[in-house]
């Protein structure tokens, strides 16, 4: 098990939330003019590759302890 963490470390602790996300994006629009929209569909598109990332790295993380049992 030390190895696996060593290869993909520790998990990340959910410190931001997307709300504050959304809040610091919204404050650099303003300064530099993107549209709200834009910055919403661009949040979603985010948060959705995020989850496929995470997806893939706890099969992966199963496929090595799978592996190691052997």
């Amino acid at each position: 098990m030390f190895v696996i963490s060593r290869v993909f470390g520790n998990p990340k602790q959910e410190t931001n939330n997307a709300l504050d996300t959304l809040e610091r994006l919204n404050e650099l629009a303003y300064l530099i003019f993107i549209p709200h929209s834009l910055l919403i569909k661009t949040l979603e598109m985010i948060e959705k590759k995020e989850n496929v990332l995470l997806k893939k790295a706890i099969a992966e993380v199963e496929k090595a302890k799978a592996f190691s049992a052997v």
